[in-house]
């Protein structure tokens, strides 16, 4: 698609975003599925111009028709088996803003510049996205998806080999997932580079955050106009999401805990590389920080935790990384991270 016919798509579409039949016939879908390509090719689309690259400009066209389009979805009733295509190609969206193959740029390209677009246009998106992402015209399949992403994003640094097996196996259970890294494998003294894109990968971690916090964190949510959700219904629909997103972020967190605990150790004297440690530290106090929404994750047998619970899933890997004797500050957050665990359990 050239550059000319993404923004007379994203004109005739926002001239009729009221019109009904723009969604049944599936106008809109085949509008949204045509913009995703050039977003999730990026430097691999094919058409290379000397001005903005075609993925910018049809990520902020999408973001146009999305803006005028999807508070319609609930005016208009759309049909739900209608309403959860357009939900699945606004997820793919979302997953293409997120990723990029850089070793695809073409020369003279600011990674750099890029990322910031991305990072700035995925808040829009999460925005126009978040709560209604909760709605039951959404499937739990999309939503799964939408979360799975932010975690494949979220890896700041390489993982192993059996590791990335648990990272792309994402059909399996996740909670399977979390016992099998409380077993610390062989540890590795190699310093590991972080991803080319950290601030993304940062951005995805804490909108897994995010999502599992209770009322879904600080973030300001706007409901669709004529389909505000009570306050019950936007409870509900927090839920769903936390429910979805609460197993990638504990075996998220759970990475980077296994990395310290196993790496570590091995190191001697030595200190943690730089980006290792601003990541270790960083999860630390974001989970120290969370209150979590309860509901999202099973309680443990014989244990409650509410909004801590998260810690208690985490626990075999905290005690396994004060083991270790690293730094002041890292030692600091964990015993943190267990006095929670002892007020939550009512035994401190």
């Amino acid at each position: 698609m050239s550059k000319t016919s993404m923004r007379m798509l994203q004109e005739l579409i926002l001239r009729h975003a009221s019109v009904k039949d723009v969604y049944a016939t599936g106008a809109l879908a085949n509008a949204l599925s045509a913009l995703c390509r050039p977003i999730a090719l990026k430097y691999r689309f094919p058409i290379v111009t000397k001005s903005s690259p075609p993925w910018r400009l049809a990520t902020s066209s999408v973001l146009e028709v999305l803006g005028a389009t999807l508070p319609q979805l609930a005016a208009l009733d759309v049909p739900k088996e209608t309403a959860q295509g357009i939900w699945a190609i606004i997820v793919a969206v979302a997953d293409g803003i997120l990723g990029a193959d850089a070793d695809s740029a073409p020369p003279g390209s600011n990674l750099a510049d890029d990322e910031d677009f991305d990072v700035e246009s995925f808040r829009k998106l999460r925005a126009l996205m978040i709560p209604s992402l909760g709605g039951n015209a959404v499937e739990d399949k999309t939503r799964r998806a939408y979360t799975e992403s932010l975690f494949r994003t979220s890896i700041i640094h390489g993982v192993t080999a059996a590791e990335r097996c648990l990272v792309d196996k994402q059909d399996d259970d996740a909670g399977a997932k979390l016992v099998s890294l409380y077993t610390l494998p062989t540890g590795r003294t190699t310093a590991i580079a972080p991803t080319g894109r950290t601030r993304m990968a940062y951005v995805s971690f804490d909108e897994l955050f995010s999502l599992v916090s209770a009322g879904h964190g600080d973030v300001t949510e706007f409901a669709a106009p004529n389909s505000s959700p009570q306050p019950e219904s936007l409870h509900v629909l927090r839920l769903r999401i936390a429910s979805t997103a609460a197993p990638l972020l504990i075996l998220r967190c759970a990475l980077t805990m296994r990395a310290y605990a196993s790496d570590q150790p091995l190191r001697g004297r030595m200190p943690q590389p730089l980006s290792q440690r601003k990541e270790l530290l960083w999860t630390l106090r974001k989970l120290v920080n969370l209150e979590s929404e309860g509901e999202a994750m099973p309680a443990l047998d014989g244990a409650g935790g509410g909004g801590r619970r998260h810690l208690l899933k985490l626990y075999p890997l905290i005690v396994r990384s004060l083991e270790v004797e690293g730094e002041r500050e890292v030692q600091k957050l964990l015993r943190e991270a267990l006095g929670v665990i002892g007020e939550e359990m009512g035994i401190v």
